[in-house]
This record gives C-alpha cells, sequence and structure tokens, in this order.
C-alpha cells in the first residue's frame, strides 16, 4: 500500500455545506464543465465552492505533512488561483505556436536541402523503381548515406 494511502486511511472528506441556493445550482450540473459555466453565470457560486472546500484542503494538508518518505518530510503546496492557471495555459500555448513554427522551418529546410540534391524529385516519387533512377539522388545516396536493413542514415 502506498504512503499517501496510509497517511489516508480513515479521513472521511465532506465539504462544508453552501447557501440552499448555491447548492440547488451545484445539483444540477454534472461535470466539471457543467459547474464551470454555472459558475460564469452566477458569481456567488464560485466563491462559495471555495469557501466550502477549504475545511477539506486543510484536512489533506495536514495528514499529508505528517507523511515522511527516507526521513524526508511530504510538502503541500496552496492550490493555484485562476491567474496563475491561466498564465500556465498562456505559456504552454506559446509554447505549443512556437513548436509548430520550429517543425514548419525545419520541413522547409528539409525540402530546400532535398531538393538541392535532385530537383528533379517530385512528392509523388514514393518508389524505389522511380527512385532509383534520379541519378542524382543515388549518387548522394552512394557517397552521404549508410543504409542498413532497418536503419538509413546520412552522415556529413
Amino acid at each position: 500500500m502506498s504512503i499517501i494511502n496510509l497517511g489516508l486511511q480513515d479521513v472521511a472528506i465532506m465539504r462544508d455545506e453552501m447557501s440552499l441556493h448555491m447548492e440547488e445550482i451545484f445539483e444540477k450540473a454534472d461535470t466539471l464543465e457543467q459547474i464551470r459555466e454555472a459558475a460564469k453565470k452566477n458569481s456567488n457560486l464560485k466563491s462559495e465552492l471555495e469557501n466550502c472546500i477549504c475545511n477539506v484542503q486543510e484536512l489533506l494538508c495536514t495528514r499529508t505533512e505528517r507523511l515522511v518518505l527516507h526521513n524526508v518530510p511530504f510538502k503541500t503546496k496552496e492550490p493555484a488561483n485562476e491567474e496563475i492557471i491561466e498564465e500556465f495555459f498562456e505559456v504552454k500555448f506559446i509554447q505549443y505556436i512556437a513548436n509548430k513554427i520550429i517543425m514548419i522551418l525545419n520541413f522547409i529546410l528539409f525540402l530546400q536541402v532535398i531538393l538541392s540534391i535532385d530537383r528533379t524529385l517530385k512528392i509523388s516519387d514514393t518508389t524505389i523503381d522511380i527512385l532509383s533512377k534520379k541519378k542524382d539522388l543515388q549518387q548522394f545516396m552512394q557517397t552521404h548515406c549508410q543504409i542498413q536493413h532497418y536503419s538509413f542514415q546520412v552522415i556529413f
């Protein structure tokens, strides 16, 4: 059994109750997405939800910080707020776009290199029969490539 499971044995987790109106709204939401939509429509729901889980968070934090592994106590951190979460996804999105741009640039560079080897190559040239007739490509492969049963390497 894991240390976390042992640490949380016999712990009952139950959030505090919200106001009756907020509980009714919350009961109608089945998924996290529906809860978020309801919170957008009713700003009090978000704040009451945050308040009603404070005791649960404190209990879990206290129980977790009692645990020790190899004489090193577990540490907990404060939950991320909305601003930190948005910043995280903003950074991830920028990284994603940057990676896509790098992939496109690498592909363009690859095309330039391939076309500098043999200008007659086309994207439809995919069979061994066609490629074996490309003299410039074959010359390049003989002098700069190593072909084995399961691998192909370009050697500079």
